[in-house]
């Protein structure tokens, strides 16, 4: 009878009755049921972390394609400045003039490009100003691809 009696207390309390087995759903479900809110609320964070991290991998993703755009575009804008300096590199004065404003930027670091493309547009843009008997910036252009050169070497 004490037995009856202490499971029936114990089962109105919410806690585990010795009649039961104690089985880890049945322990883990008796815990529940004492606890209901500190329960939503763990679930309730649960949710709000996973749904974090599901946007926070969607925006990841979203940037990564962005950026894959981006190096495109400028992949090929950079070619088409390189093909367009090394065409004017073969004019005169009239035709530097067009490009003697990205020469600045350029020379002063302020363009960001992969190291390759870099030495490559400095080298045109050497032989244009060179041609348009803008000798100062020519040196300019030719030193900082020779040291693009001796940086490539060492690496």
């Amino acid at each position: 009878m004490q037995a009856l009696d202490d499971d029936l207390r114990r089962w109105q309390e919410g806690l585990p009755v010795t009649a039961h087995p104690p089985t880890t759903a049945y322990l883990l479900g008796r815990w529940l049921h004492r606890h209901r809110g500190l329960a939503a609320a763990l679930l309730l964070i649960l949710l709000a972390t996973l749904t974090g991290i599901a946007a926070a991998l969607w925006q990841r993703q979203q940037a990564e394609r962005q950026l894959k755009a981006s190096l495109r575009l400028q992949e090929l804008l950079l070619s088409g400045l390189d093909h367009s300096l090394s065409t004017i590199a073969g004019m005169r004065p009239h035709g530097y003039a067009a490009v003697r404003p990205l020469l600045g930027p350029l020379l002063n670091d302020e363009i960001e490009v992969p190291p390759a493309m870099r030495l490559k547009l400095l080298e045109a843009a050497a032989a244009a100003a060179e041609n348009a008997g803008d000798m100062e910036n020519a040196r300019r252009a030719r030193q900082q691809a020779a040291q693009l050169r001796g940086k490539e070497a060492d690496s």
